[in-house]
């Protein structure tokens, strides 16, 4: 009994840190239960890099590299909560960072998206431009590669 106790006074005690753990964007842990990671939302711009990368002549070297010769871009298959929730909270962990950065006029400075194509992971990250027209954003950008055991194989700034 001196459990739920405990949790209703941690929950009285410090609101804020426990709605942070709640809407957190991460994989939490609970009593031996887990909560659903969230993938993030659909991006079309990121969809187009990836696509780049799979058929562009520029980046055949770093297909080469990866070893994704041969991957076509009708195999993309966006990452989903139903069917990659683990492979997102994964993700999740490792790109938190790009995941809740504030631009300096406090709207989220990135677009992450993960990819699955074939037996590869790819993790695509953009700079989100701002609805405030007078307000530029520019910056490196990034896609990164991985095995099907969420292995690292190369990662690319451009």
């Amino acid at each position: 009994m001196i459990k739920p106790i405990l949790i209703i006074i941690t929950f009285l005690t410090y609101p804020d840190i426990c709605n942070e753990l709640l809407n957190s964007n991460s994989e939490l842990l609970y009593a031996g239960s887990s909560f659903t990671a969230v993938c993030p939302e659909p991006d079309e711009g990121n969809l187009s890099v990836l696509e780049e990368f799979l058929t562009s002549t520029e980046w055949s070297s770093e297909r080469a590299e990866t070893n994704t010769v041969g991957l076509s871009v009708s195999q993309i298959m966006p990452l989903n909560d139903s069917s990659h929730s683990s492979v997102c909270a994964t993700f999740n962990k490792k790109y938190e960072q790009y995941l809740n950065e504030m631009n300096g006029i406090s709207e989220k400075a990135y677009n992450v998206n993960y990819y699955k194509v074939d037996r590869y992971y790819f993790v695509v990250i953009t700079i989100r431009q701002s609805e405030e027209p007078d307000y530029i954003i520019s910056g490196l950008e990034y896609l990164d590669v991985y095995n099907q055991n969420l292995e690292p194989i190369k990662g690319y700034a451009f």
